[in-house]
């Protein structure tokens, strides 16, 4: 479209064209007619283009025109489906303009109160100011006030420091005399302690009593070296190997102390002697006197000793190994250990 409008303006602005379809000029000049069939040719061109222009124009705006109707159309719908929320939207900005006025007025009498209560700060402020020149004058005559009856409360006070001092130094030289009486009377109860204590042990020593007395049942003769045995228990006071001594013949200590040990045995053995041993060593012999071989009788023969045990010792009574004994039963022959402290 462009182009022929372009063509229309050339061809007005010249002197113009002729059409001459019979005769063309030929020479050596520029030639000013254009033959029938070129224009022809030209018309036909401008008018297919203008055609195809107009066809392009009408297509854009029936393809513009459906478009625009499809839009409508779905806004029609959207404004059809927002109009519920366009309401509540509208509530909400009416709820809001009346909290906004409500505000307003709040804020009104806000103002209101604050300038009441500026008056009011205003006229406390001077009330409090002058309370306060007052108690500045009051707090000045108390400090001359002072200043006067310092002098005479230092004096007091120095008073009842030397008072107190010799009041404190009366205190200690009491309490250092009472904890020497203190320590004194603890001394003489510690030692009275130990004296109960070694009483106690004294006596507790002393209540401990130990006694066995135990015969022979049986006529028996013991070869020499053999130890004797006593199997009828008479007495057993605090012994708690009874049974032993009356299997084994010896005497185990439990009981530390002095002892007391007496053996009397009615014999016909000419010339015996038998032996109370200590640990497996001889304390004491006994002896059988020697008669003539014509007349055989019984003789009556003891032997006593005492001595320290201390727990785990042990007696026992033997045979000489050189001579056996043959000794009488049925109580005749008998054994007693005694502790004595």
């Amino acid at each position: 479209m462009k182009r022929v409008l372009l063509m229309l303006t050339f061809l007005s602005f010249n002197r113009g064209l002729l059409l001459d379809d019979e005769n063309p000029q030929h020479g050596t000049g520029s030639s000013t007619y254009l033959t029938v069939s070129k224009y022809l040719a030209g018309q036909r061109s401008i008018h297919h283009e203008i055609e195809e222009l107009r066809n392009q124009h009408e297509l854009s705006i029936n393809l513009l025109t459906s478009q625009l109707k499809a839009k409508f159309v779905k806004l029609d719908s959207l404004i059809s489906v927002k109009s519920p929320s366009n309401n509540t939207c509208q509530t909400m900005v009416d709820n809001l303009e009346e909290r906004v006025i409500e505000l307003s007025e709040n804020n009104t009498r806000l103002e209101y109160d604050v300038y009441e209560l500026k008056s009011k700060y205003n006229v406390l402020s001077k009330a409090f100011e002058n309370r306060t020149f007052e108690l500045n004058n009051k707090i000045e005559e108390l400090h001359r006030l002072k200043n006067i009856q310092q002098l005479q409360t230092v004096n007091h006070m120095q008073h009842m420091v030397q008072y107190l001092d010799s009041s404190v130094s009366s205190l200690l030289s009491r309490e250092q005399a009472r904890n020497q009486d203190f320590l004194a009377l603890y001394n003489i109860t510690i030692k009275s302690q130990n004296s109960t204590m070694s009483l106690q042990r004294n006596v507790s020593k002393h209540m401990e009593k130990v006694a066995y007395f135990a015969c022979i049942k049986l006529r028996t003769t013991f070869d020499g070296g053999a130890t004797l045995i006593f199997q009828s228990t008479k007495t057993s006071v605090g012994i708690v190997n009874s049974s032993e001594i009356q299997a084994t013949g010896q005497f185990n200590c439990t009981m530390a102390g002095i002892y007391h040990i007496s053996v009397a045995l009615n014999t016909y053995s000419r010339g015996a002697i038998f032996t109370i041993m200590k640990n497996k060593n001889e304390l004491i012999r006994g002896w059988v006197n020697e008669y003539s071989t014509q007349h055989t009788y019984w003789q009556f023969a003891t032997a006593v000793a005492s001595t320290e045990l201390n727990i785990g010792d042990t007696l026992e009574v033997i045979a000489h190994p050189s001579t056996p004994v043959a000794v009488e039963g049925g109580d005749h022959s008998c054994l007693t250990i005694v502790k004595i402290n």
